[in-house]
């Protein structure tokens, strides 16, 4: 996983990205974010992956 925080803020208010590599098959998941605490990226990964993939 990769962080880029302090972007220009999005017409919908997001300032950070989120950045999810899978390094067996190079699949590269990305998602923008409003906030960065830990309840929030565990709620974004788990809506990216594990959903996603029904891991």
């Amino acid at each position: 996983m990769d962080h880029i925080p302090s972007l220009p803020k999005s017409i919908k208010g997001n300032t950070e990205l989120l950045i999810w590599v899978d390094l067996f098959s190079g699949y590269v998941i990305a998602k923008a974010s409003s906030s960065r605490t830990a309840q929030t990226i565990a709620e974004n990964y788990e809506e990216c992956v594990f959903r996603r993939f029904r891991s």
